[in-house]
This record gives C-alpha cells, structure tokens and sequence, in this order.
C-alpha cells in the first residue's frame, strides 16, 4: 500500500520574513551568479531495493565499522506485516538484509543504541496497527522485533534522544487518542530506563505531528520537542520539572510534513525548515534573540516537495538545504549564500523520491544524500562528488 497523506484545511497565514533588530538577512533567492554554482555534482546510483514500498530512512552505524549504514521503514500494505530492513555500507557496494516484520504499516524510523549495548537500534510507529515496534540490532545484518509498546491512535512522528537527564535514550512520538481523530493530539513519551509512558498535552490544538525532531529552539540549552503538523510548527519545551505543554509556534502554509532543524545562518541558534506538500515552496523560519521565530519564509524549489535535510553539501561555512520532490522525481539542492539561497538547482531520484538523510556515506569528507523512493522502493545514494553541477 502507497503511503497516502490526508490533506487537511490548513489555517493560513500570509506572511513574509521581516528584518529583526539585528538585521540578518532576509531567506529569499538571491539572482543566481556567473559561476555561482560551480564547485558541486551529484551521482546518482541506484543502491539497492527494499523489500516494499519505503516510507522513511534513517542513517546509522548498524555494524560497528566507520561507514554509515541506513535503516528503512518499508510498508507491504495492510494484509501484508511491514516491518524495517537494514542495508549495510560495505567499501564495495550496500548490502540488504532481511526485513524484521513488525507493524502493519510502518510510517517512520528513528535510530539511537536505545539498550546501550554499542548497536545502534530501532523505532518504528505504525498507524494502522497503533503499536510503536522496538527492533534490536545485534551487530548482524538484520534487526529483531523486540517489542511491540500499544500506542495511542494515529501514531506518526517519532524522535529518539536523552530527554531526561538519565543517559538513557527516549523515545517520542505524536499520537490522538481518539480513533476518529477529533481530539487534540498529544506527545508519548517513552523513558529509555524503563518506567510507564507519560503523556505531554496540548496546549494549542494539534493533530498528529508527522516529523519531530529534539532541539534546543530556544537558547536555554535544554532540548526542547518541535513538530510539524498539517498546519504548521509547534513545540514542547523543556524545563526544569519536565515539559512544558504543547504548543502552536507558527502556521505554515501549503500543508507542511517534515522538518529539519539546523542554524541557517551562523547565528549560534537553531532555525527551521519545513518542507512541504502543496505548493511549491518551503519554509525558513529564523531564530530571534528573545528565544522565539521570524514568520516564515517561503524559498521556491518545485511541486511536492516531501522530505528535507539541512547539511554542509559544498563545504561551505553557511548550511544548504536538500529537498525530495515527491511528483518531479527529483532532490531540489539550495546552497547557502550570504543573502539567503541560491535557486535550486535538481537532481534526478527516481520516479517517486520520499524519504531524505544526508551523511557522508563514502568517507571522503563530502555529504552525500540517500534517498528512499515511494513507488520504486529502491534506495539511491545521490554521491557527492564535490566538482560541479550537474548540467539542468
């Protein structure tokens, strides 16, 4: 079964990016400069094939050696267990083992050594069968369905991070407790020592959030929860007995489903984009000085775009932005300029690019992009040879 998005009414807001006090530069394309895109080229290379359709990756050393490996969310429909499928970085080539079944269909996953054993292992939310699947990895080419946590309905967004000052890795995710999703959704929050799950309300109506990252947005060196939902951004922050409720931090139109959280600027704080389906924008929203967000910015990159990632591509000072298009069947690269993005330039990835992580995957000190394709269900890896762009 293809992953489909229910596409909901979004609150609209129209707004620009306004200068704050400090004056940073406004995040629109500046006009594109001779020679200005030199330095960068992408290979596209057909990695490998998942076995079913890939909903989301997730990069991680699953096998003890330097190299990078990647996790995948792979969905075989509603009749069939999905489940997550390791494929493994070797120097000549990737390797798939085999799928771990778990779940119905799995819509995320996140990675972190959640038993403190040295391997990196796995979570999994399913929004069918409303479990949230545990897969441990033994250092072997293929994970172990461990347990199955029952979650509350509607279960999307997940993160993996030491939330509670135990240095035991947490799970988060986003969840509604009613079936028919009317009821404002919540974060769960499940400790990593152990212990019952606990609930973070809503303060702001929210439905499920797709994408949630950890990070500290707002300068107090805590790592809060942001969340993208279907009408935009919000956040849980961290304080000193816990955290704090959710709530709204900013709409965003044409209806956003992933997010990435990186400093944008060279600022020292923690900005955001968003990448979303309708439209043909994304969003940028800047940090301020007084722990809050700018409005957002929209930066044209094409239709559909689905999954983004903030990542050093150039090895430049200032961060660029990689984008799946779901419906060009390409990846949209913005460099980071001085004044902004530079106009997206693409590469091809497939018939149906969906899921999005960047690592330098060959260890040659350039960030490369993996990329899970929806209808294909092939991986590819887009190799970042660093020399120039591939000609439009």
């Amino acid at each position: 079964m293809r992953r489909t998005v229910a596409v909901v009414a979004a609150a609209s807001l129209v707004a620009t990016a306004t200068s704050e006090a400090d004056a940073r530069p406004r995040f629109e394309p500046p006009p594109d400069r001779p020679g200005g895109a030199a330095g960068l080229r992408f290979e596209p290379r057909v990695i490998g094939s998942a076995d079913g359709f890939v909903t989301d990756v997730a990069i991680a050393r699953l096998d003890r050696d330097r190299r990078p490996d990647v996790a995948v969310a792979v969905d075989r429909g509603v009749e069939t267990p999905g489940g997550a499928q390791v494929a493994l970085n070797r120097r000549h080539g990737f390797r798939f083992g085999p799928l771990a079944a778990g779940g119905t269909t799995p819509y995320r996953i996140a990675t972190g050594d959640l038993d403190r054993d040295g391997d990196a292992d796995a979570a999994v939310p399913d929004t069918v069968s409303q479990d949230l699947t545990l897969f441990t990895n033994h250092g072997t080419d293929a994970l172990t369905a461990t347990a199955g946590l029952p979650a509350p309905y509607l279960t999307r967004g997940i993160a993996i991070a030491e939330l509670d000052g135990d240095r035991w890795l947490d799970v988060v995710t986003s969840a509604n407790d009613d079936p028919d999703g009317f009821a404002p959704a919540s974060f769960r929050l499940f400790p990593g020592a152990g212990g019952p799950q606990t609930t973070i309300p809503a303060a702001d109506a929210f439905v499920p959030a797709e994408t949630i990252t950890a990070a500290d947005v707002n300068g107090d060196r805590r790592r809060d929860l942001v969340a993208v939902d279907q009408s935009g951004i919000v956040v849980s922050h961290r304080t000193a007995t816990g955290f704090a409720p959710v709530r709204r931090l900013a709409l965003v139109e044409d209806l956003p489903f992933d997010l990435a959280a990186g400093d944008l600027n060279r600022d020292g704080r923690v900005d955001l984009a968003t990448a979303n389906l309708l439209g043909t924008r994304v969003a940028v929203l800047l940090a301020d000085r007084r722990g809050g967000f700018a409005p957002p910015a929209y930066v044209e990159v094409g239709a559909g775009s689905a999954q983004i990632a903030i990542a050093h591509l150039d090895r430049g000072h200032r961060p660029d932005l990689a984008v799946t298009l779901l419906d060009a069947g390409k990846v949209a690269i913005l460099r980071g300029a001085r004044d902004g993005f530079r106009p997206p330039v693409l590469v091809d990835a497939g018939p149906a690019p969906l899921a999005l992580e960047a690592a330098d995957m060959d260890l040659d000190g350039d960030v490369d992009l993996v990329v899970g394709d929806r209808d294909s269900q092939e991986l590819r890896l887009l190799v970042n040879r660093g020399r120039s762009w591939p000609a439009p």
